[in-house]
Order: structure tokens, then C-alpha cells, then sequence
């Protein structure tokens, strides 16, 4: 269930400056695109207010490593028949999500991973086309799933605005965008446990890169245990201002969250040195490996994570001089 809204600007403010709209081709999720990221230094980042005409300065960003997450076909994953709807598929540390992706907008239909299957009752919208500084799109979500003997369920919202327009600054250069302010709650209960994930993200948005140049991402897990605090900073590839060539053209691993093993697959667009290492949350090598020389073509290696703690790590692929990560648990 979605209500949209179009705040009313004055006609001097929308004329200030080109306005970026957000729009299916072009910036929708098509199978085959490869959102490509840089993750960026915490420290001192900070999304700034929103409005018309705003300059963001984020010229002094620390700019670290490289990620690749691929856009694929539902039916090229494990769990794709149980989303006829979707139309795209995406892994994360959570497991597939499935997406559909088309000109009304972007839509979550659900989740799969070896334990259980997610399906959206009430699909979460996160975004609607076209979308423009001045629009918002707020829903509410519902899904249900069962683990063993146990019915879980999901509820929450998805809160979208596009809350500022401006330029953005990064360390190679300046970029005419708007920002999309994405507030997420998600309440999960499986038996007599549960937890409620809160996450508000910044998007800078340009008319010409299908993903963000800019995203910063606060993160809150609640649960019994008491509240987890996460940040992030991702910055588009293209803009990074990095002159080597990604060696790794896409990049995944399976099964997401892993128990015994956890494969490894990487397209190498060249012959290089492959190493793998799993971080975990402090940054420590928990588990490295060497692989040598590997030429170009698909590159796939097993590893052994059944002695390792419980928690969520990263994983980090190395070639040659790029670098891709993905975020993975351990059960």
C-alpha cells in the first residue's frame, strides 16, 4: 500500500538549476547491469541538509576498496521460481532478493536463502518513476516465511524523498544531481524472538549514472540483545577518479549466510593473482588464501568456513590491483 506525494516549490526554485528526474531505463535495475562501488572512510561523513540549489562538498573523501554486486535473471538463481513476478535478482548478505524492476518503479517481491523463503504479501516499493526534487512515496510491507516449525513474519515501510537538488562534490569533480532520502523499518518476529532493522540512506543521483554516485547508509539493529549502530559510504566507480581497470567484471559467493563452505565465483576480465581473505567486523584477516596466476575467464574456489564463529564478515576477492568485497554471515 503507497501514497505518493508532489510538494508545491516556488517557480524560481525549480528553475534554479537543471532538475534531475529519476526515470525506467534509465536509472531502473536491468538484468545485466553491475552496480559498481567504491567503499569510502566514515569519518566526518555527513549527508547535509537538504533543499534546492545545495552544495555538497565531499571533496576530501578517503576512497578504499572496490565492490561489484551484478543486476542478474531470477531464473539464474536458486530460489527464482518462487518469484514469478520478479523481473531481477540481487545477493546480499541476507540471501536473493528478488526485485521488479519496469516503468512504474522498483519493487521488493522477496527473499530466498537455504533456510527459508520470503514472499511479499504487500510488496515494498522503494522508489516510483519518474521521481523529481519535491516527490515522495511512502508504503507500508508485509511478508511472511517459515524456518522449521516456526512462521516468521515481516512488516514494516519504506519512506522515499527526494529532499534536495544540487552539486554534489567528490574527489573528481563536481556532478548536478538530486538526493533521495530513504527511510526503511523493517519488524521481524519468528516465534517468541524478533528484532526491528532501521536504516536511513542518502542518495546523490545524476541524470546519466543508472546507480547513485554518492550513497551514505545508518544502519540500527534492535534486538534483545540491545542496539547495533552501522555506517557507510559507497561511492559510484565511474566517479571515483581511479584510473586502473576493475580486473573482476562480476563478483559473487554462495550460499548467504554460509555454515560449511562457501563458494566463490569471479569473472576475471584478465590473467592476474588471485587471493581471497575473510575480515570480520573489526577488520581483522580471519581466514586468507593464495591462489597464484589464474588467467581470464570464470574463476570459481571453495572455502572452509565450518570453524569459524558465528557473525557477519567480509568477504574481499583480490585481483591484481582491484579489489571486491561482499558482506557475508556465518552461522
Amino acid at each position: 500500500m503507497r501514497k505518493t506525494l508532489l510538494a508545491v516549490f516556488s517557480a524560481i526554485a525549480l528553475t534554479a538549476s537543471a532538475q534531475v528526474t529519476l526515470s525506467f531505463p534509465v536509472h531502473g535495475w536491468i538484468p545485466g547491469d553491475v552496480q559498481n562501488t567504491n567503499s569510502a572512510d566514515t569519518v566526518g561523513v555527513n549527508p547535509g541538509p537538504g533543499g534546492t540549489g545545495q552544495t555538497w562538498n565531499f571533496s576530501s573523501l578517503v576512497i578504499g576498496a572496490a565492490a561489484s554486486t551484478p543486476i542478474v535473471t531470477p531464473s539464474s538463481t536458486p530460489y527464482g521460481s518462487s518469484f514469478p513476478t520478479a523481473t531481477c535478482a540481487v545477493s546480499n548478505p541476507s540471501g536473493v532478493y528478488y526485485y521488479k524492476s519496469n516503468a512504474s518503479g522498483l519493487s521488493v517481491v522477496g527473499l530466498g536463502t537455504p533456510s527459508y523463503i520470503m514472499q511479499y504479501s504487500d510488496i515494498d516499493e522503494l522508489m516510483v518513476y519518474p521521481f523529481a526534487y519535491g516527490n515522495s512515496n511512502m508504503e507500508t510491507h508485509t511478508a511472511s516465511y517459515t524456518i522449521s516449525s516456526f512462521t516468521g513474519t515481516r512488516g514494516g515501510y519504506t519512506n522515499a524523498t527526494a529532499d534536495g537538488s544540487g552539486t554534489l562534490i567528490l574527489p573528481s569533480g563536481s556532478y548536478n544531481v538530486i538526493r533521495v532520502r530513504n527511510d526503511q523499518e523493517d519488524r521481524d518476529s519468528l516465534g517468541a524472538s524478533g528484532f526491528i532493522t532501521n536504516s536511513t540512506t542518502y542518495s546523490y543521483y545524476s541524470a546519466t549514472q543508472k546507480f547513485p554516485l554518492l550513497q551514505i547508509i545508518f544502519l540500527t539493529i534492535n534486538s534483545s540483545s540491545g542496539p547495533q549502530n552501522f555506517k557507510s559510504v559507497n561511492v559510484n566507480s565511474a566517479v571515483v577518479g581511479i584510473a586502473e581497470e576493475n580486473q573482476l567484471s562480476a563478483f559473487n559467493c554462495f550460499p548467504n549466510p554460509a555454515s560449511e563452505q562457501l563458494n566463490i565465483v569471479a569473472e576475471l576480465t584478465q590473467a592476474n593473482t588471485v587471493q581471497a581473505e575473510l575480515t570480520d567486523l573489526t577488520g581483522r584477516i580471519v581466514l586468507s588464501e593464495q591462489y597464484g596466476e589464474q588467467g581470464a575467464g570464470t574463476f570459481t574456489r571453495t572455502l572452509d568456513v565450518a570453524n569459524l564463529p558465528a557473525g557477519l564478515y567480509t568477504l574481499r576477492v583480490l585481483s591484481g590491483t582491484s579489489v571486491s568485497q561482499r558482506k557475508i554471515s556465518i552461522q
